[in-house]
């Protein structure tokens, strides 16, 4: 279910909740906007034989973004602790902006999988701004818990806006063949959504307040500065942690002056009046609170879990890692034999590509809508049941309709367009509103103590999922279209979401 921004966060201020969400957005438009041209991009390095094996080159840099995001999940965590929320973040979209950038630069495959492993270095604080910015934005559990959904539901919204900026520039950047040497055609699109990002960098510093319980009484020159602007807007500005906290010591340096006994009763009804966090408290609640979850989580929730998490995340990053190349990909009329023998792609032009993701992407955002309507007379089961049964018919039909294509088969030119277009939208809605199920069912099964565990397990499986992913699907999409069997691969993945299906009717019974 789908909240506002007022009854998403009752006892947050309206502002940071934009700013908040602003800053996810960004991150992940930044990152998918990659996407939609990765074919150009891997084979403009005229590396390997075949174009069949950019599907390999491309699993390689999605994989080592994936590999590295896992791997700098424990410096951010530290990060966080020494230096604060706030700084962290604003480092990591620091770091984001410069990869970015650095990727379009790339003269040489190596340099490009350095750029996407710095680019997955700065994108790991990802993995813990949900159990640190969002957990102590909200200090209540209900309130934590419709947070942590809601801060999926901003990230997949700034995936697509990623996609259909991507898909907009596909095209767009292979224009400056005159204006700039071929290597660096797709800087002019990187620098466009570098510069976003520092614009949110910049929005940030100013007006995000920081979240850590000892660092948010520390002067924030930043917070000084966009308070500055607000109050030269007519905006009423709160007063800040670090003003309250020295206004308290001059008050308390004045009672020591006046008697040692008086400064005594007097700081103790300071302590009792102001509301500081006691880091040893917050430390010992935790503490306990995480031998509850523990103790409360059953092992075979917790697999039940990891396997359903494992496997949807599976399927997912193998379609809309490879689905771009599949549609770059050369079409090869002469190779092709319904239905068994399939070899190269669509063979779309940049342009088509492009008009092609922005369409689906756009319903898929558009159906959204939807979504009240279904968690209100659709049960949760069923919409869960519907929604990964669809996936098996569409991954089987996908490689099929290479054989609708107009140099191949006479018919309607626009044929294969409509039938993309309709799976296309069809998996980016079902993606959306099975994600939440999938949440919604795997955190049925342990009680309430034990979810925020059980969703920090499924960020790190999904990561590795993810990883896995794009190694094997890879490999696998470029051996089978080598031989000519290419829908076999496509027909595997069909097979894997089956079990999918068959997995997520066990788990709700």
């Amino acid at each position: 279910m789908e909240f506002t921004i007022d009854e998403l966060l009752p006892s947050v201020g309206s502002f940071q909740d934009f700013i908040f969400g602003s800053l996810v957005l960004c991150d992940a438009a930044s990152l998918t906007s990659m996407y939609p041209y990765v074919y150009f991009y891997i084979k403009n390095f005229d590396i390997g034989d075949d174009d069949a094996n950019i599907f390999i080159y491309s699993g390689y840099l999605g994989a080592v973004f994936t590999l590295s995001q896992f791997i700098s999940t424990s410096f951010w965590i530290k990060s966080s602790n020494r230096f604060g929320n706030k700084t962290a973040r604003l480092f990591s979209s620091t770091g984001t902006a410069f990869s970015i950038v650095l990727y379009g630069l790339s003269t040489n495959f190596y340099m490009a999988l350095l750029a996407r492993s710095m680019l997955g270095f700065f994108h790991g604080y990802i993995f813990i701004s949900r159990s640190t910015a969002v957990g102590a934005v909200a200090h209540d559990k209900t309130c934590r818990r419709r947070l942590s959904g809601s801060f999926m539901s901003m990230w997949r919204n700034g995936q697509s806006l990623g996609y259909i900026y991507g898909a907009l520039n596909t095209g767009f950047s292979l224009y400056y063949d005159g204006l700039l040497p071929s290597k660096y055609r797709f800087l002019p699109s990187n620098l466009l959504i570098s510069a976003f990002t520092v614009v949110h960098l910049i929005i940030g510093w100013l007006f995000l307040d920081e979240t850590h319980e000892q660092r948010k009484y520390e002067r924030d020159i930043g917070v000084e500065v966009g308070d500055f602007i607000k109050r030269s807007l007519g905006f009423k500005v709160p007063e800040r942690p670090w003003k309250l906290r020295e206004d308290i010591k001059a008050s308390q340096l004045l009672d020591k002056m006046e008697s040692s006994e008086m400064n005594n009763n007097l700081t103790k009804n300071d302590t009792s009046q102001v509301d500081f966090p006691g880091a040893e408290d917050d430390l010992t609640q935790k503490e306990s609170e995480s031998k509850d979850e523990q103790e409360l989580l059953s092992p075979m929730s917790l697999k039940d879990c990891i396997t359903g998490v494992f496997m949807i995340s599976f399927q997912q990053c193998i379609y809309f890692e490879f689905l771009p190349v599949l549609l770059a990909s050369t079409l090869r009329v002469e190779e092709l034999k319904f239905p068994l023998h399939v070899r190269g792609g669509f063979g779309f032009k940049d342009e088509g590509i492009g008009n092609l993701l922005s369409v689906t992407v756009t319903f898929g955002m558009l159906m959204t809508v939807l979504l009240p309507l279904i968690n209100k007379y659709i049960s949760t089961k069923r919409v869960l049941k519907a929604g990964l049964l669809a996936y098996p018919i569409i991954y089987f039909l996908l490689p099929l309709f290479v054989f609708t294509r107009r140099q191949y088969n006479e018919g309607n030119p626009i044929l294969t367009f409509v039938l993309l277009g309709v799976t296309g939208t069809i998996v980016s809605f079902i993606d959306r509103i099975c994600c939440d199920h999938i949440k919604i069912l795997f955190t049925k099964v342990s009680s309430n103590t034990s979810r925020e565990l059980i969703e920090s397990y499924a960020m790190t499986v999904s990561t590795l999922a993810s990883c896995a992913a794009q190694i094997i699907g890879g490999l696998l999409i470029s051996k089978f279209d080598e031989q000519g069997y290419g829908e076999l691969s496509w027909w595997l993945l069909s097979i894997w979401s089956l079990m999918t299906f068959l997995h997520s009717v066990l788990i709700v019974k």
